[in-house]
This record gives structure tokens, sequence and C-alpha cells, in this order.
């Protein structure tokens, strides 16, 4: 694909790999290739609810810097996010690191502890 000009042939490519969208797509991301130079910001990846669930459902020392990066970011701008992302992780954590005969009694105090808090949840 490189050296080429016009979208349709990228486009056709990347279609039999796949890709769904259209050739509008295609050339709204290539137009800043161009003129030859790679933009000095990458373009974030695209942000699926996937995504974004996977990133908080992993253990945070198993994110790469741009995931948490990503994360961190989504939680500045949406505070219900960040809570949502704090109880999951002590969730998780009370999960992992307790036996069963105590797991029912956690969850239930995590439950109380999330009603009390306030949270829009």
């Amino acid at each position: 694909m490189q050296g080429r000009t016009n979208a349709s042939a990228p486009t056709r490519e990347i279609q039999r790999l796949g890709y769904r969208g259209d050739i509008n797509t295609v050339r709204r991301h290539l137009k800043p290739y161009r003129d030859g130079a790679i933009p000095a910001t990458a373009p974030s990846p695209h942000l699926t609810v996937r995504r974004v669930t996977d990133w908080i459902m992993r253990r945070p020392e198993h994110l790469t810097n741009l995931e948490q990066k990503g994360l961190d970011e989504l939680c500045e701008r949406n505070p219900a996010l960040a809570t949502t992302v704090e109880y999951t992780r002590r969730l998780a954590l009370m999960i992992r690191s307790r036996r069963s005969e105590h797991l029912a009694l956690d969850v239930w105090i995590a439950d109380v502890l999330l009603d009390c808090d306030q949270s829009p949840f």
C-alpha cells in the first residue's frame, strides 16, 4: 500500500481482511499522511465498550502503558467510571485473595459499602 494516493485500493485490501468500514473513513484516516509525513501524535485506539471493559477487568499490572493511559484519561473525564473501576478492582482482589467460604460475606459487604457510598449505581 506504500506510495498510493488513491484510497480505493487500500480500502479493498483491508476489506478483504475483515474491515467493514467504507472508503470515506479510510480517506479521512489517510488525509494527514498525504503530504508524506506521519503525524506527530498517533491517533488513540478506537474505543469500544468491549475494549474499555477489557481494560477494567484485567489486572492493572497486565495493562500496557498505552492502555493504562487510555483508562486513566477516561476515568478523569467520567468520575462514575472511575468509581466503577475502583469497585471492580476491589472485588477482583477479594475474589483472588479469599477462600471460598468467605467470598459470599465479602461480596455482601462490598454491596453494602457500594450502597452507602452515594454512588449513582
